[in-house]
């Protein structure tokens, strides 16, 4: 719809230890929407990746390894992988409207995996 989806990770006023992470829309008339948060987290949030759509992903804990959250979409994440820590990851949609996540695993030895789910929409 020429809509950009922005995320980013935003200091907590109340918390500043913290760093939550934030999402807003670009209109094609460069008007930015109010920021809101996926949800609280109350730690530090790093390296979020964003599809159409608003599904993202992020690691939250360390600068180069935590817990990895997924948000569908403008909802309250939830942690996947539960068993792995994480760093860097990557989501993308395919057109067909699968979701493809990459993501650096931390452990020993550290290793990059992948997973896909499927979703009714792009």
């Amino acid at each position: 719809d020429g809509d950009v989806g922005l995320v980013w990770v935003e200091q907590d006023d109340e918390r500043p230890e913290t760093f939550e992470v934030v999402h807003a829309t670009l209109s094609s008339k460069l008007e930015i929407g109010e920021p809101q948060r996926f949800g609280s987290l109350g730690m530090a949030s790093f390296r979020p990746s964003v599809t159409a759509g608003f599904a993202t992903v992020w690691h939250a804990g360390t600068v180069r390894s935590g817990q990895l959250f997924f948000a569908p979409g403008r909802v309250a994440p939830r942690r996947i992988v539960p068993s792995l820590l994480g760093g860097q990851t990557s989501l993308l949609v395919d057109s067909t409207g699968a979701l493809h996540l990459a993501f650096v695993d931390t452990g020993e030895p550290p290793a990059v995996r992948y997973g896909w789910m499927r979703t009714s929409s792009p």
